[in-house]
């Protein structure tokens, strides 16, 4: 956990599938 708050990417991808995004919505890290 600790490296997630550490690693940008890692809390953007985090963040990304914790709190997705809306369709037609461009968000990083997203497949």
């Amino acid at each position: 956990m600790h490296k997630l708050a550490t690693d940008p990417g890692a809390r953007a991808l985090f963040l990304a599938w914790r709190f997705p995004q809306p369709a037609g919505t461009p968000s990083a890290g997203a497949p």
